[in-house]
């Protein structure tokens, strides 16, 4: 996690992030104190990130990897933290843009949670939200179908039973 954060410690106060199949909060510190329980940041999975003031972070690492699939991430039935997957908020070179809240800069969330169903009305999430602080009081913003993602944010996704997020590919013939 150092690497991910390089630089930017003196910024951050934690980072936590949840995992649903074993009912498990994980958190990074930089603190120096060896109590953390999360030593890595994967794609597909949402974190929160607590700063110590409004600041912007420059976060280090790569998104994938071109000759390997990226992982799937298990959604179980109840609330699940994820990431959205997609590198939709890159310059032609290849550097990815930064983020700045939610823009609706990627897919919508039928298409970003194409995996969870076979159609659109077999996509069974009944609930998708997303936070961010600059908009309080009024943080918390609610998705549907229709609702584009961004890249670089993390969602709350509630649904009605298990399944596999995964890459989702052009689904826009599926509309």
């Amino acid at each position: 996690m150092h690497k991910v954060f390089d630089n930017q410690s003196d910024k951050i106060m934690s980072v936590w992030t949840y995992d649903a199949v074993t009912n498990q909060w994980y958190i990074y510190t930089p603190d120096g104190i060896d109590n953390d329980n999360m030593n890595s940041m994967m794609p597909g999975n949402g974190y929160w990130v607590l700063a110590s003031n409004d600041t912007t972070l420059l976060i280090g690492g790569s998104l994938f990897s071109p000759a390997k699939t990226p992982p799937t991430k298990t959604i179980v039935k109840g609330w699940n933290l994820i990431g959205y997957w997609g590198t939709d908020n890159k310059y032609g070179n290849g550097t990815v843009m930064s983020y700045t809240g939610p823009n609706g800069n990627g897919k919508t969330a039928y298409c970003e949670l194409y995996s969870l169903g076979d159609t659109l009305d077999d996509k069974e999430f009944n609930s998708l939200w997303s936070y961010w602080e600059p908009f309080n009081p009024n943080s918390w913003i609610q998705y549907n179908k229709y609702k584009y993602m961004d890249p670089g944010a993390g969602y709350w996704l509630h649904t009605n039973q298990e399944g596999e997020y995964v890459v989702s590919t052009d689904c826009s013939a599926s509309y």
